[in-house]
Order: C-alpha cells, then structure tokens, then sequence
C-alpha cells in the first residue's frame, strides 16, 4: 500500500497476490478502490469492480455520443 496524498491510497500487489490473496483484493476492489498489479516492478493490469468499470466506460460514451451528434450536426 502507497499513500499518495492525505487521503489517497494506492493499492499495489504483485500479479501473484490476485491468486493468493484473493479475497484481500476483492474486499479492496468491493470497497470502490482499483488495486494496481505489478510484476517485476512494473504495472501489468488493474482490477476494479464492474460498477467501477462501468462508471469510467459510461462517461467516455457519453462523451463519444456527444462529439457524434456534434459531427452530424455539422456537416449539414
């Protein structure tokens, strides 16, 4: 675990923790934080929840959807 700012928290395990610590992960990730996977000292992957996952796609089409309409609505 790495603080980053007062109230920042980044959580770091090697990839081998997702199988041996599994329930560790998933309560971190129930609680609405990503954990960072590292394998020889670099970033591989992140595990996050679904609703987590979905919140970050969900504004990115929000915003595809909107510069679509905008493109349709210029080229008229």
């Amino acid at each position: 675990v790495v603080t980053l700012f007062p109230y920042t928290t980044l959580f770091r395990s090697p990839v081998s923790d997702l199988r041996n610590k599994f329930s560790e992960i998933e309560e971190i990730v129930n609680g609405g934080e990503p954990v960072y996977l590292i394998k020889n000292g670099y970033g591989k992957m992140v595990v996050m929840s679904l609703e987590r996952y979905a919140s970050l796609t969900d504004v990115v089409e929000t915003k595809l959807d909107e510069a679509d309409r905008i493109a349709e609505t210029s080229e008229e």
